[in-house]
């Protein structure tokens, strides 16, 4: 089994020519140990930020995936 951690993460974008958005990045992990590591390190209030985009919030969840459901998702991401 594998561990998915999604992590959402609301942009912010110029107030006066963009609305905030909300990313979802998926991560693939071995371990629920190294899944969890990872969102403690990942969650929390003004992380940095995505593709050049201020995160206000990160919000993740570690959850167990098949290999058919680890796949299924490559395959609907493209990758």
């Amino acid at each position: 089994m594998k561990f998915i951690l999604v992590i959402a993460a609301v942009l912010a974008g110029d107030p006066a020519t963009t609305d905030p958005s909300l990313e979802a990045i998926p991560m693939v992990f071995d371990s629920l140990a190294a899944c969890e590591a990872e969102k403690a390190r990942s969650t929390g209030a003004g992380k940095g930020e995505i593709g050049g985009k201020q995160v206000l919030r990160l919000i993740g969840r570690c959850q167990e995936i098949s290999a058919s459901g680890l796949e299924q998702m490559r395959n609907a991401l493209g990758r």
